[in-house]
Formats: structure tokens, C-alpha cells, sequence
């Protein structure tokens, strides 16, 4: 957001996914819980991604809960350019349920017209760029997560003007 001169507010709720309810501490909602919030903001722009919290997540559940969302996000800002990211997975091989949440993502963002960026997985094989627990990224994980999205979102010619 800084290197684009973007003002940026994270709704990332701990523990959220498409279908699983995040912290009670701090949404104790699903991903549809935070669509209010979005719309209040009047985003130009919205970065959204599959979630690990979902693995084990019945696939056709799946499917429906991010279709259904992202349709309802497009509603809510119907003027914002919605932008998918494919999911984070930590420093090992990504779990093969992250494929299938990444094409459900995937095909939900064309059905909404927005924009579907594949960033890989940049924190593989780097254990040091992760929290103790193993998933959330250190500062320097953050960076590195910043790099591997900026390149596609510059390849990708997005741009917002005000």
C-alpha cells in the first residue's frame, strides 16, 4: 500500500475463513461478517484470499460460502476492483485442499469481475520468516509477503486513481 501511495485498513480477522468463524476476540465472525465493514469504507480496491483456517472444510460447503460472499462483496462495492490472492501457506509443501480453495477463489473472483493474482507461496522453505506458531509471518515474513504481492499487482496494471 505505502510503495503505491494507498491508505490501507486490514479487516483480517484471526482464525476466518470463507466458512470457519474467526476469534471472538476479534470478529467471531466468518468472512461474510466483515462485508458491512468493507462497504463502510468505500474501498476503490479489495485484497481478499482462500484462508487455511478452511482446510478440512467440506469442498461443495466451500465452494457455495465463497461464491456466495465474494457475489455479496460485489454488491456491497460494486465500484471497487476486487483483487484475489492466492492462499499463504507457511514454510512446507501446501496441504492439496489448498488447490481446490484457490480455483474456488479463483472462479468466484471472474464470476464478481475482479482480478486473480497467483503469488505462490513465498514463505516456503523460510521457517525464520514465521511466528512460533508456525503460520503468522514475522515482520520480515510481512515484507517478503508485501514483494511477492506488488510484483503481480504492477504486472497486473492495477491502478487506482483518488
Amino acid at each position: 500500500a505505502t510503495s503505491n501511495h494507498w491508505a490501507l485498513t486490514n479487516l483480517a480477522c484471526d482464525g476466518a475463513g470463507f466458512v470457519k468463524t474467526g476469534d471472538p476476540n476479534d470478529c467471531g465472525d466468518d468472512y461474510s461478517g466483515l462485508i458491512a465493514q468493507t462497504a463502510a469504507l468505500h474501498p476503490s480496491l479489495i485484497l481478499i484470499s482462500g484462508s487455511s483456517n478452511d482446510l478440512g472444510e467440506d469442498n461443495g460447503e466451500l465452494q457455495m460460502r465463497t461464491e456466495d460472499m465474494l457475489h455479496a462483496l460485489r454488491d456491497a462495492a460494486p465500484k471497487a476492483v476486487i483483487v484475489g490472492i492466492s492462499t499463504v501457506w507457511n514454510d512446507t509443501e501446501a496441504p492439496d485442499q489448498m488447490n481446490d480453495i484457490n480455483a474456488q477463489v479463483r472462479a468466484a473472483i471472474k464470476q464478481v469481475s475482479g482480478v486473480c493474482l497467483d503469488i505462490g507461496q513465498p514463505l516456503a522453505g523460510h521457517r525464520d520468516w514465521l511466528q512460533a506458531d508456525d503460520v503468522h509471518p514475522t515482520a520480515k515474513g510481512q515484507r517478503e509477503l508485501a514483494k511477492a504481492i506488488a510484483g503481480p499487482i504492477r504486472s497486473a496494471k492495477i491502478t487506482l486513481q483518488g
